[in-house]
């Protein structure tokens, strides 16, 4: 299990942030497969106005390494916001909108030889109440 913590401070804008992080693995002996569990917690205050804003993200992930030519990982994020109105909002704006927000990843690589490799990277997000944002990457390698 790890935890880290952050402190941030600026005189100029009188904007505070702090945050904890914390991270569970589960990993059986001599298995391919890894299971994970994070939660992080990030907060900005505004001295001045008293106002705050507070991000609180839970992302589960799952890593399955194939005997000697890949691995698979899928993982997702359910962001959620406090409120988007203040000047300590802008301080932690990451693209997200107040509510619920979510991200999902899946990446293949694939080893094919010692010189080529095969990955293939897919992310999806739901902002708010937006229609989702699709990108993917088809990507061929080949080392001479």
């Amino acid at each position: 299990m790890a935890q880290s913590q952050f402190l941030f401070g600026s005189e100029q804008t009188d904007i505070y942030t702090t945050g904890s992080e914390v991270e569970g693995v589960i990993q059986p002996l001599d298995s391919p497969l890894e299971v994970g569990l994070s939660f992080g917690y990030t907060a900005a205050e505004d001295r001045i106005s008293e106002q705050s804003a507070i991000i609180r993200e839970w992302k589960p992930w799952v890593n399955f390494r194939f005997t000697n030519s890949g691995a698979l990982r899928v993982d997702g994020s359910l962001i959620v916001l406090s409120k988007s109105d203040s000047r300590a909002w802008y301080d932690l704006d990451r693209g997200w909108r107040a509510g619920n927000n979510y991200k999902f990843n899946l990446s293949y690589i694939s080893q094919i030889s010692d010189n080529v490799s095969l990955n293939f990277y897919y992310r999806g997000l739901w902002i708010g109440d937006n229609f989702p944002r699709h990108e993917g990457l088809l990507e061929f390698t080949a080392t001479l």
